[in-house]
């Protein structure tokens, strides 16, 4: 009886650091679906490995998926922006819905911004990348490229020769995306 209680305590305690890892206002909702999968009895053994998640839960459980789970993005509006391989996330859109140079250079920071954190964990805007795909959008506009980032410190943080993506540059990067994939 005392092993089957400390495997039950171990699930727990596993579910509860599971759970903790999520976005706050997720954490409840994400230790209930896990509790649920113990008592149902699809999670098996100490190590918690899930057998099968029923489509309409969100994968609250994948540190890439985090971001969209936070700002409520779905996969059909995300899959608009951005492409996923199976291991790397990369911008596919065509049109991002500005006309100026300053504003296309922004929302196109903001969206390599999400597509590093998502790959990588960091927000981070490589200096080199950003001029490349600005280029790429011809939003490029090399006397004013520095400015543009700095009239933005809301949104973005200079860090060396390279930018992060700040939390309200997160939450600008979530509207673009929502607005593009509309």
């Amino acid at each position: 009886m005392e092993t089957i209680l400390h495997e039950v305590k171990n699930k727990i305690d596993s579910v509860i650091e599971i759970a903790e890892k999520c976005p706050e206002k997720y954490q409840v909702k994400c230790f209930e679906i896990l509790l649920s999968f113990i008592i149902g009895g699809h999670i098996k053994s100490n190590h918690l490995t899930i057998e099968h998640i029923p489509e309409d839960i969100p994968p609250v459980l994948s540190p890439k998926n985090e971001f969209f789970v936070e700002f409520e993005i779905a996969k059909d509006e995300w899959q608009k922006v951005y492409y996923y391989d199976g291991t790397v996330y990369s911008i596919i859109v065509k049109n991002i819905k500005v006309k100026d140079k300053a504003s296309k250079q922004k929302r196109l920071a903001s969206l390599l911004g999400i597509e590093n954190l998502l790959n990588t964990g960091e927000a981070l805007i490589p200096n080199k990348s950003l001029a490349q795909l600005c280029k790429k959008y011809a939003a490029y506009d090399s006397a004013n490229f520095s400015a543009y980032m700095k009239k933005s410190p809301d949104l973005f943080y200079k860090q060396s020769n390279d930018w992060l993506l700040t939390e309200p540059g997160k939450e600008f990067a979530a509207q673009i995306i929502k607005e593009i994939s509309q």
